[in-house]
């Protein structure tokens, strides 16, 4: 019954006027009844939520909110309170996030419940891309210290913390002892910043695509002329950031600070996988990276009005979306073809030989190097604007502790090391006499060696033809279509290698059964299933693995290095899966992301989602080849070449402890020194050896995490076995060691004592939760403050 108005505003005939009233009263009546059942429902359901064990109370805060105190397991003790955990960690985070704006996306604080306006307009006013100056990354360096030395300064009472509590304690520590929770091209005093990327590629110079992604294509949609001259100036940050990541190198020569060959060449390896299409098809490859998409797509552009985009092209000579594009090739593509060419065909010149420095322990060089040469005529000054002198032996003490995460000395490491060979080498005589029937230990090395190289050994049965392993071939094969078409021998003995994994993660997980919880309230193990995928990096040696997120929107990834010379070996296979797979780094990881983030959404929470703990991590991996599937199943019965392949990697990750510690803190250590002790008690001469000793060199500390982790959980194991005797249970020990996420293994030690005197006696203070931890349940998950997609940074956790 409408009629139009001039200006198309409705209006009503006089007789049916009474009739709309009529019906607006009712309706108002109905709505007005709705809101109120509406009401009587979200009140039940607040009382229901308040009194669940780990929900906030009606103080609960939208995030970036004033900070408040809670009730609950997810509240705050009153000695947390006493010494402000809570604000002090606020203050960090804050101070994290203002000096490292190319993170901005990734502060919970900049999400608001009701709009995404804000977001945008933070983003827009914050952030800018990674800047390695040396200013800037001393003053970073500089800003954490000082928080160290501040909450040091507190005097803490541990005993009455919560266990969250102190489990953030000791994060916050290790978290600003190494620089905001980072080992590489943070710390302003060990230089290693000047020294390129290395075979991880770890280093924030390998992340602008998600940068990119996150803080101008995805949150920074243009509306007007404006916003497209505000991207233009974001995207230059981006362009200044890896030039002056360029310069920071070529004073790394100056300083002394220079890698190896072999290192430089797995950084440029690296890198060029991080930037894939730039390294194949030079500046142009970045309009095909996948960070740069929704920048190129129509859709980013929708916004834009005709009259905006016609005054734009007047004003530039071309439309809106050719603009972003030149962006995209002038701040990006240009840049990262340099730092690319500049890798590959300069700075590799001012790499040294392996017998002049084979990494930290030798650093910084006396003189210049170029092509092999000594340059007398160029002496290096190690000494740095603010007249702190690099020394490589300190510079490895600051990185190494990041991944121990506990106070042990490369000495101590060392030595550690030596002991654990004392102790394995002789099985691996034994198993030899068991497999050639030759008693001579010489004799039966020499016999079952030949039998390790043998063709049987692999899951190639010729050897891989030259053109599938030449320079030519990494950048045929630097994708699946093309690994397939072009280099078909080794995706054949791919193929059976994937095969060979699957069967025997069919195997190995129902050997766990009785080592974890699988359904119910204490459901420690993942849902989410794993994938095989070949890792096409030539530098790569070893398996890696990357977990998913709580959702399982894609599936983890078991990765297998493509470009081995020989593909395998088999006999590694059993206990390489138990380490990526079940149950290690995939129970462990992925078990954690989908049962144990609590969800009391504080800062104690973000604390725990920014921080990495390499010891636990790797170490859990190594605990659980041996001796969870070693020792406590049948698995390796009547298998002695697999039970090789095993003790094999626990040699392996005590000959890490000797050559890392060795290579980086021993000046007299070399690559040839490293590559000894693979040949002599791991019985391997292969290029395995040689890009394992490579990784050491080039990512130092890292290889020190497995076996000193891997003996923490075992002692803390046997602590619990002696202790409860017939109380002791397995399945709730690996509870308590996994709940806990990924921790500094003091306080792992900690904890797992605590659990034990609770068993012993449950009335004791604090067991409850002890016993039932904060578990983030399905509904907590959906529950969850609304974010936008934010794409986070992978974390690869390698064998």
């Amino acid at each position: 019954m409408l009629m139009e108005e001039p200006y198309g505003r409705p209006t009503y005939r006089n007789g049916e006027l009474w009739i709309i009233r009529a019906r607006l009263a009712v309706l108002i009546l109905v709505l007005f009844g709705i809101v109120l059942v509406i009401t009587g429902i979200v009140l039940l359901a607040l009382a229901s939520a308040k009194s669940r064990t780990c929900e906030l109370d009606e103080k609960t805060p939208v995030p970036g909110s004033p900070l408040v105190q809670y009730s609950g397991p997810c509240g705050y003790s009153p000695e947390a309170q006493r010494i402000d955990l809570a604000e002090f960690i606020e203050k960090v985070k804050a101070t994290y996030y203002k000096h490292h704006p190319h993170n901005i996306v990734y502060n919970p604080d900049i999400f608001d419940w009701y709009s995404d306006i804000d977001v945008i307009e933070r983003v827009k006013a914050e952030y800018v891309a990674y800047d390695p100056t040396p200013t800037v990354i001393k003053a970073r360096t500089d800003a954490s210290y000082s928080l160290l030395r501040e909450f040091n300064n507190k005097d803490v009472n541990l005993n009455a913390l919560k266990p969250r509590e102190r489990k953030a304690v000791a994060q916050i520590k290790h978290y600003l002892q190494h620089v905001f929770g980072q080992p590489y091209d943070v710390n302003y005093y060990s230089g290693d910043w000047l020294m390129g990327p290395n075979l991880f590629c770890w280093q924030p110079v390998c992340y602008h695509g998600y940068d990119v992604y996150n803080g101008v294509g995805l949150y920074h949609k243009p509306y007007n002329i404006s916003d497209l001259k505000l991207i233009q100036a974001k995207l230059e940050t981006h362009k200044a950031g890896i030039l002056q990541y360029i310069n920071n190198m070529k004073m790394g020569i100056t300083k002394g600070m220079v890698r190896s060959i072999e290192e430089c060449i797995a950084g440029a390896d690296s890198i060029k996988r991080k930037y894939l299409n730039v390294s194949l098809y030079n500046e142009t490859g970045i309009w095909k990276e996948w960070f740069v998409e929704p920048m190129l797509h129509p859709d980013y552009y929708s916004d834009i009005s005709k009259e905006a985009n016609d005054e734009w092209k007047r004003e530039q000579g071309m439309n809106v979306n050719e603009s972003v594009k030149n962006y995209l090739l002038e701040y990006l593509g240009k840049p990262l073809h340099q730092l690319i060419r500049y890798l590959e065909e300069e700075h590799v010149h001012y790499c040294v030989p392996s017998n002049v420095s084979s990494g930290l322990g030798r650093l910084p060089l006396k003189y210049v190097w170029f092509d092999g040469e000594e340059l007398k005529d160029r002496p290096t000054d190690p000494t740095l604007a603010d007249g702190h002198r690099l020394d490589g032996h300190d510079a490895y003490s600051l990185i190494m502790s990041y991944f121990t995460t506990n106070n042990m000395k490369p000495n101590e490491v060392h030595n550690l090391g030596k002991r654990q060979l004392v102790k394995l080498y002789p099985k691996v005589i034994e198993i030899a006499k068991e497999v050639t029937g030759i008693n001579n230990p010489t004799e039966a090395i020499r016999v079952f060696r030949r039998k390790l190289n043998s063709t049987e050994s692999f899951f190639n049965n010729a050897p891989i033809p030259k053109n599938e392993s030449s320079k030519e071939a990494h950048k045929k094969c630097s994708n699946l279509k093309g690994a397939e078409k072009y280099c078909p021998k080794r995706w054949a003995a791919m193929q059976l290698w994937f095969k060979e994994a699957r069967t025997v993660m069919s195997m190995l997980d129902p050997k766990t059964f009785d080592m974890f919880y699988f359904t119910g309230s204490k459901h420690t193990t993942p849902n989410c299933p794993i994938d095989l995928k070949p890792d096409l990096n030539p530098s790569s040696g070893a398996q890696s693995y990357e977990g998913s997120d709580v959702d399982c929107s894609r599936n983890a990834l078991y990765n297998i290095p493509f470009f081995l010379e020989n593909l395998g070996p088999r006999f590694s296979e059993w206990s390489v899966n138990a380490h990526e797979a079940r149950p290690g780094h995939h129970t462990q990881v992925q078990g954690n992301t989908e049962h144990f983030r609590d969800s009391c959404h504080d800062v104690l929470n973000w604390l725990d989602q920014e921080t990495f703990y390499p010891a636990f991590t790797e170490g859990w991996a190594l605990y659980s080849e041996s001796p969870l599937i070693a020792e406590d199943t049948d698995t390796y019965k009547n298998e002695p070449m697999q039970r090789f392949g095993m003790l094999k990697w626990q040699i392996l990750r005590a000959v890490r402890l000797i050559a890392d510690t060795g290579l980086h803190y021993y000046s007299n250590f070399s690559r040839e020194d490293a590559l000894w002790y693979f040949d002599k008690f791991a019985l391997d001469n292969t290029d395995l050896a040689e890009k394992e000793v490579t990784r050491y060199q080039s990512n130092p500390g890292q290889a020190t995490a497995y076996m000193i982790g891997q003996i923490d959980i075992i002692n803390a194991r046997k602590y619990a076995e002696e202790n409860l005797k017939d109380k002791f249970s397995l399945r709730d020990f690996h509870y308590q060691v996994l709940s806990q996420g990924s921790s500094p293994l003091a306080y792992l030690q900690d904890h797992l004592k605590r659990y034990v005197d609770c068993q012993l006696d449950e009335r004791k203070e604090g067991c409850d939760v002890i016993f039932t931890p904060p578990k983030q349940t399905e509904s907590k998950r959906r529950a969850k403050v609304k974010r936008w997609p934010v794409i986070r940074k992978p974390h690869r956790h390698y064998t």
